[in-house]
């Protein structure tokens, strides 16, 4: 049975809600994670004359209270997860300042202390955030030295050694494997910065719009009593035999094929030559945790996942807050007034009143959805009128 098997398997057992494609994305990770990890101390493959990185770092983008931290401390919490006991080190987090994330140093006298920070400890573990966008804001910061601890960050993420210059000591982190799961609530992300940071490009993205059809699902999943219970632990060891196999199969792997994954990007314009590497990094991640074989094979189910990854990028890249008015629109159809939808989005997304209207108002300018009887539905549903040729 294959990892990805497994944990959707105790997920459903435990009545857990099942969002399409997010799964997925958080075990892959787990399977690149281990490849990385494997290649920091092997030194097998190389890109560029570099040593390869394989890690993919899965971004959850949904509001506050729809599963961000439950399922990242399902995967990550190190007393009770599901990898606990796997010799990975997890654990997830609020946010940090840029000192507790590189350290820092200190001088008494004549001696210089280095305190150490989460870079350094998790190096090789799997570590979720669980508001990405307060750390990159952090991060960033107004002045200059922020601009420079957001290149540390940008850095961990795709680079196996990290060097931060003080004016006291310099403070260096190599064999860098740290994989970062992390959420954002859709409301708070600004596409623009995040593109010109470089983030885009070393993210993969599950972007989840909860719709009014969706909240009784919720209510029932909260008050099921199958979550009550702790993981069973048949299911911990079947994890623990099967990563340990993965393990096992990584260092008869010689290259990757991926002629059918290449010839599946070749066909889709949107995807630029600089984001090639996160459609290959999903395909050799998705076939450890869920081929048997572990071979890369172009599946239907991985081509739906691509097709996703392609969807949510685009997306990330204009506005986040258009499309989610428009996929509740859409989920709703004529159902949901004008104040009934504003009531929805300022309870469940936590977005004012002011924002809202002037969203709706840019998407009726630009007909995206129309507005009939105080009624709202997607695209320009108003009446066309019939109008004959002027003669020539």
């Amino acid at each position: 049975m294959t990892l990805l098997k497994i944990v959707k398997e105790e997920f459903e057992e435990k009545g857990m809600i099942n969002i399409p494609f997010l799964v997925e994305r958080l075990v892959l990770s787990i399977g690149n994670h281990l490849l990385n990890l494997y290649n920091l101390d092997e030194k097998k493959f190389y890109d560029a004359g570099r040593l390869e990185n394989f890690r993919t770092h899965p971004v959850f983008v949904a509001p506050s209270g729809f599963g961000k931290s439950i399922l990242f401390n399902s995967f990550l919490d190190k007393n009770y997860g599901l990898l606990k006991g796997t010799g990975i080190m997890t654990d997830v987090r609020d946010t940090f300042s840029p000192e507790s994330w590189m350290g820092t140093a200190k001088s008494s006298g004549n001696e210089i202390d280095i305190v150490r920070g989460v870079l350094h400890k998790f190096r090789r573990g799997i570590l979720g955030i669980d508001d990405f966008v307060d750390l990159r804001f952090i991060m960033a910061g107004d002045k200059s030295e922020g601009r420079h601890d957001v290149n540390y960050l940008l850095k961990a993420l795709d680079d196996n050694r990290v060097t931060k210059d003080l004016c006291y000591a310099n403070i260096e982190v190599e064999n860098v494997g740290i994989t970062i799961w992390s959420g954002i609530r859709p409301t708070t992300l600004d596409p623009k910065a995040s593109t010109e940071t470089g983030f885009l490009r070393r993210l993969m993205f599950h972007i989840y719009y909860p719709t009014p059809r969706m909240i009784n699902d919720y209510k029932k999943a909260v008050r099921d009593k199958r979550r009550k219970k702790p993981f069973r632990e048949e299911t911990r060891d079947k994890i623990i035999k099967e990563v340990n196999k993965i393990r096992e199969v990584i260092p008869e792997i010689d290259e990757f094929d991926l002629k059918e994954v290449e010839e599946w990007i070749n066909g889709n314009r949107l995807i630029p030559h600089f984001e090639e590497i996160v459609y290959k990094r999903i395909a050799i991640g998705y076939s450890l945790v869920s081929n048997p074989d572990y071979e890369i094979k172009l599946t239907d189910d991985l081509v739906d996942l691509f097709n996703n990854e392609l969807k949510n990028r685009l997306i990330m890249k204009r506005d986040l807050e258009t499309e989610m008015i428009c996929q509740v629109v859409e989920d709703c159809e004529g159902e949901l007034s004008r104040e009934e939808l504003i009531d929805f989005f300022n309870v469940y997304y936590q977005l004012r009143r002011p924002r809202i209207e002037q969203l709706l108002y840019k998407l009726n300018l630009h007909q995206r959805i129309t507005i009939i009887n105080n009624k709202l539905y997607l695209g320009d549903k108003r009446k066309k009128v019939w109008r004959p040729k002027q003669p020539q």
